[in-house]
């Protein structure tokens, strides 16, 4: 019964998450049927068996174990999809599903690593925005909840005619200084070996984008938020626009493998409009960056959150179904371009980045000043 029931909770569990009183029974019976049938044929059978050792040894276990094996390499050869491999429907439709939720580190023009090297600071693949030859003058910096928000970016940059650069360190704060009293030890190498190539990047930068998980660093650390404001602080001291973008909400319980599973359970019911109110620690942590940029003139803020929570209840789908989150924190990347062109659509380019596309032309006719004085 030991043995049994663990495979028998995995493939249920796999459907479900939580387990109710009938399918926990229904597990509870079929858990004892199949010991005692297993008992009865095999246990008895091999114990009171009269054959030689080496006779039992290959029937009861060498043959066994070579029938597991094969059907195991098996699954794992064909990816656990079974009789399905020869489904292409079944394929096609999975591989719809996923690439509907792909994760931004999944693409090649994110850049987000576990440690920054100068070779990204300097790389065309992490450039998103029109063909140009001009090197990009704004930069998006971050940890993941940066990296989510390219697709956002991305559009607006495409509209407005602008590129920038994309950085972000998983796990690591958009911080120059102070890493180690905000960092876990386990990260702390990769976050502070990134911060150089970061700084030089944002150096050559006159814009710059940041986002974070905010909440996650203001519920560790006490201090967050106060050297994050510092660091704001020195960018708009050296002469760069701040641009901060808010954190998107935390959707609970969201599973983007739901409609994966229901491919094989077909009972499964995956909510695709469900809506849950927004998290009160990201609501207070966005609260507290916006009224920061308010107060600052050169530090803008912006979320989408508006567009994820019509009516103050958020979800992870959008009016159609379609996902567009990767898990509960983190948009997915065509989920995020997916966005960034409804913003455009129901509202055009929003101000924080008409003052970005203002600021560029500024620097733009002073360069072309100084040149003209310069001849």
């Amino acid at each position: 019964a030991y043995l049994w029931h663990w495979p028998l909770l995995a493939f249920l569990r796999y459907g479900r998450d939580e387990i109710g009183m009938i399918q926990g029974l229904t597990v509870l019976l079929l858990t004892f049927l199949l010991a005692w049938l297993s008992y009865a044929f095999i246990e008895k059978p091999a114990r009171a068996s009269q054959a030689k050792a080496i006779r039992v040894f290959g029937t009861q276990y060498v043959v066994p174990a070579g029938v597991i094996a094969v059907l195991a390499l098996t699954a794992m050869y064909i990816d656990g999809y079974g009789f399905r491999w020869y489904s292409r429907d079944y394929r096609s439709q999975l591989v719809a599903y996923r690439d509907q939720t792909r994760p931004a580190y999944r693409f090649d023009y994110v850049c987000q690593r576990q440690r920054v090297s100068l070779a990204d600071t300097k790389s065309e693949n992490c450039i998103v925005g029109p063909d140009s030859t001009q090197a990009p003058r704004v930069i998006l910096w971050g940890d993941s909840n940066a990296a989510h928000y390219v697709g956002v970016v991305g559009a607006f940059a495409h509209h407005a005619d602008f590129r920038f650069r994309n950085l972000a360190v998983g796990h690591c704060p958009p911080l120059i200084e102070d890493l180690a009293a905000f960092v876990s030890a386990k990260r702390l190498s990769d976050c502070q070996n990134s911060t150089g190539p970061v700084a030089t990047a944002i150096h050559e930068a006159d814009i710059v984008i940041i986002s974070a998980r905010y909440q996650g660093y203001v519920d560790s650390y006490e201090n967050f938020l106060h050297a994050f404001f510092t660091t704001v602080e020195n960018l708009n001291k050296a002469g760069k626009l701040v641009i901060l973008m808010g954190q998107v909400p935390v959707i609970s319980g969201y599973d983007r493998r739901c409609r994966e599973k229901a491919l094989s359970y077909p009972w499964l019911d995956c909510p695709r409009h469900e809506a849950v109110p927004p998290t009160i620690e990201v609501v207070n942590v966005n609260s507290k960056l916006k009224r920061y940029a308010e107060r600052n003139p050169d530090v803008e803020y912006f979320d989408v959150n508006s567009y994820l929570c019509p009516e103050k209840l958020c979800s992870a789908f959008d009016s159609n179904g379609d996902p567009l989150y990767f898990d509960p924190g983190h948009l997915s990347l065509p989920g995020s371009w997916k966005i960034g062109r409804k913003v455009l659509e129901e509202n055009g380019l929003p101000e924080p980045f008409v003052r970005l596309v203002d600021w560029l032309k500024k620097l733009e006719r002073t360069a072309d000043t100084v040149a003209d004085v310069r001849s």
